[in-house]
């Protein structure tokens, strides 16, 4: 730890000028790596009393774990078990169904780019079921109104809205 004291006082300085690191665990990986530029910021996950969870913190050359808001899960009550890296092909949380309120997991190949959604789930619903009863609650008759795949589609939404305006202003 010595050799690697500069790390541990800027942690332990960092975490003193936040008012909580709850969830800012990306923000300080990425500002650790900017004031020390041979860190490596990594996602990944925490195991944890409480499951998994998603996080980020930063990884010498050598592999050693510097994680400057590892503190807010023993402020949990709940530690840290073990570090895993996100790979390519794992599963990651993408979103929540706006139906049923179910998260929305699926492999992806990289945490930057968007992820695709096979045909039975969309990226806003967690299976075809959902998707088609939002539909009935958003559309009242199964389509959505919402789905805009192009710029045409886009058009006859806007032109719909109008006409639809126009006739309740006239109602």
């Amino acid at each position: 730890m010595s050799d690697n004291k500069k790390y541990y006082d800027w942690i332990a300085n960092w975490v003193s000028n936040q008012k909580s690191i709850w969830g800012l665990c990306k923000q300080g990986a990425t500002e650790m790596q900017k004031q020390f530029p041979e860190l490596i910021v990594v996602p990944g996950w925490v195991s944890t009393i409480a499951g998994d969870r998603d996080h980020w913190w930063c990884e010498t050359v050598d592999s050693e774990i510097l994680d400057p808001t590892a503190s807010q899960f023993k402020e949990m009550q709940i530690g840290i078990f073990g570090y895993r890296k996100f790979q390519p092909g794992d599963e990651v949380r993408v979103g929540k169904c706006m139906n049923c309120g179910e998260e929305i997991w699926l492999p992806v190949q990289s945490l930057t780019e968007r992820p695709e959604f096979p045909p039975e789930v969309s990226d806003c619903c967690c299976s075809s079921d959902c998707e088609y009863e939002l539909m009935l609650i958003e559309g009242g008759d199964g389509t959505c109104p919402i789905a805009i795949d192009n710029e045409q589609d886009l058009l006859e939404y806007e032109e719909k809205l109008l006409i639809d305006e126009e006739a309740l202003l006239h109602d």
